[in-house]
């Protein structure tokens, strides 16, 4: 037996997409009166069907769309894979890092928007531990240079 899930404000929506969930609670309380649970609800429902698709009588599958969180499919695409395994854990329970895994490996498109923004984040870290590095490596040799020791 489903349950309609009402309409989310337009806001909440963006809220709901950038994964800031409360925000979104709280302005679907605001637009629509519902009480907080009912928000909740509703957040949690758009969240884990953007599509406002009927999931009913559906095979339930770890993979499919419907089951990945759209806040974990937006860390995936802005490469964050332990912020998309945190996603499903919250939405399902579960530590289900192998579902991600299997979930990029059945959308190319999306595995590629990954690797590259994985790749991506990953050059800026390095760039930043070697400017750290190299700014070290200039206040040992003033300090060096100022105490006579070079």
């Amino acid at each position: 037996m489903d349950k309609k899930v009402p309409d989310l404000p337009q806001h909440a929506i963006e809220f709901a997409r950038n994964g800031q969930i409360i925000e979104a609670v709280k302005a679907t309380r605001e637009h629509t009166g519902l009480s907080l649970k009912e928000a909740k609800d509703a957040v949690d429902a758009f969240v884990k069907n953007p599509l406002g698709e009927s999931i009913s009588g559906k095979r339930a599958s770890a993979t499919s769309d419907q089951d990945i969180p759209y806040a974990a499919i937006l860390a995936l695409e802005e490469g964050r894979l332990i912020d998309a395994i945190k996603a499903m854990r919250e939405t399902h329970g579960l530590e289900l890092k192998i579902t991600v895994e299997r979930y990029l490996e059945e959308h190319p498109e999306l595995h590629a928007r990954y690797k590259a923004a994985s790749s991506a984040s990953f050059q800026r870290t390095l760039k930043k531990g070697v400017t750290a590095l190299v700014f070290i490596g200039l206040v040992v040799l003033g300090y060096m240079y100022l105490t006579g020791q070079m």
